[in-house]
């Protein structure tokens, strides 16, 4: 990906290293130092990897023929609200989701 996309990857990868165990910390993450409970890492996605977003039913035009999803680039977890960061591919914009499946 492009250059523009390094501060989204390094957030990402901030995101994921306070999710690693670190021999200082006794093997502990800095996520479990802080909240005191071990971070779930099961399903972290692969940064800029292909996905697909959901798209309610109240935001599509057409009811029956529009696309119920939107192929997207995962950028990362949002802060702000429970949910993933995307880059819609088509429309070049950022959304947020909770729905999203890979690819």
């Amino acid at each position: 990906m492009a250059h523009k996309w390094w501060p989204e990857a390094l957030m990402y990868m901030t995101y994921v290293q306070n999710r690693t165990p670190m021999r200082r910390l006794g093997y502990l993450t800095p996520y479990e130092m802080v909240y005191g409970r071990p971070p779930n890492v099961k399903e972290l996605p692969i940064w800029g990897s292909v996905c697909f977003a959901h798209v309610p039913a109240a935001l599509r035009k057409d009811k029956k023929l529009s696309a119920r999803a939107v192929k997207c680039r995962f950028l990362g977890i949002s802060d702000e609200a429970k949910g993933y960061r995307l880059w819609n591919i088509y429309n070049n914009k950022h959304i947020l989701s909770r729905d999203v499946r890979p690819m």
